[in-house]
């Protein structure tokens, strides 16, 4: 076992070089991580993600990030490698707001062969649309929103059962996989937190690692996972 984590860029090759860099880009969180744990953070695009690579690395833990581009708009075969890593690692994970999606569907049957972005509603007379970049028309949750934790979990110990998490999306995942339970939840989109029952797999839809001093609880939820896979971190505060 490596003494560092791998962080799961996926993106289309445009945005891979376009957006790495913004505010809540790879290398901003890969700093995060590193900050939190004290330890290197390698980015790998997903295409690059494999059982094989992974094996080959042994990271403690891997994240794996949201995205701004709809499913169907990638190559889908370009998937399939991502989504056997994903199945078969015993590496403890964490999928993030796509991802999470993703995750679901790995886990789902017919798999990723039913991969679809399902929106969380269209919009109701007079709401605002703020889905730029996503598609026009559909709610979309930007910002900061409250979270409910419904089942207890060592990846959310030391937080209220309400915590206000970063959001920033506008599809969301429908069905909870067999082998997964509901951890969280929220108003506008049920599916908020996910846990795998026998193995350190867990799906979030929102962004953890958009804490703030004012919104912290994503830092614990990170520490929180971090601990799960034998890292212990450090205060960046």
């Amino acid at each position: 076992m490596s003494n560092l984590s791998i962080f799961v860029d996926i993106s289309t090759p445009e945005e891979y070089t376009q957006h790495a860099c913004e505010e809540h880009g790879s290398f901003s969180i890969k700093r995060r991580v590193e900050t939190l744990t004290g330890l290197p953070c390698l980015i790998l695009h997903y295409t690059q993600a494999t059982l094989g690579e992974l094996n080959r690395l042994q990271p403690q833990a891997i994240l794996m990030s949201g995205f701004r581009t709809d499913f169907e708009l990638f190559d889908q075969n370009s998937f399939y490698p991502l989504a056997e890593m994903v199945y078969h690692t015993n590496i403890p994970l964490l999928g993030i707001c796509g991802s999470h999606q993703f995750l679901g569907y790995v886990f789902q049957e017919g798999g990723i062969g039913n991969l679809k972005t399902e929106p969380i509603r269209a919009l109701k007379d007079g709401e605002p649309d703020l889905s730029t970049p996503y598609p026009q028309g559909y709610y979309t949750q930007r910002g900061y929103y409250p979270v409910q934790i419904v089942e207890s979990d060592p990846l959310f110990h030391g937080l209220p059962e309400t915590i206000i998490v970063g959001q920033e999306h506008y599809a969301e995942l429908k069905r909870i996989p067999p082998e997964f339970r509901l951890l969280a939840t929220s108003t506008e989109s049920r599916i908020q937190g996910i846990g795998h029952r026998s193995r350190l797999l867990y799906g979030v839809q929102f962004h953890p690692e958009r804490y703030t001093d004012r919104y912290p609880a994503g830092r614990v939820i990170l520490n929180n996972f971090f601990q799960l896979a034998g890292i212990s971190p450090k205060d960046d505060r």
